[in-house]
């Protein structure tokens, strides 16, 4: 059986043979493109893994969109209910690091 993967931008550039952690994450990319799995990817999250390109991303990219291995969703309309909520939090550094990351979390429907 398939499963949806939310794959972040910053994942993808960090793959490499450089380090030991770097190479592991390249290792696992490696292995998810030998899978039928796919990715799920907002607007937002696509646009990300573009902002940061490396010849891997490309490389990781291309080869999932050829195969039709890219789930597209479209942003919720509850996300703009948490949104709000996050904005109510009082520690504004910690709202910032929360919203930098929220469109993994507008992802979560991608398996239904």
């Amino acid at each position: 059986m398939e499963e949806c993967f939310i794959i972040d931008a910053c994942v993808i550039t960090s793959a490499s043979p450089k380090t030991p952690v770097s190479k592991r994450v390249a290792t696992f990319l490696e292995m998810f493109l030998e899978t039928k799995n796919k990715i799920g990817m907002t607007k937002t999250l696509k646009e990300e893994w573009l902002r940061h390109p490396s010849p891997y991303t490309a490389k990781v990219y291309g080869l999932l969109k050829n195969q039709r291995r890219i789930i597209k969703i479209s942003d919720h309309e509850t996300v703009e209910d948490l949104r709000i909520k996050i904005q109510n939090i009082k520690d504004k550094q910690r709202v910032e690091a929360i919203l930098k990351d929220i469109h993994l979390l507008e992802v979560c429907d991608c398996n239904r």
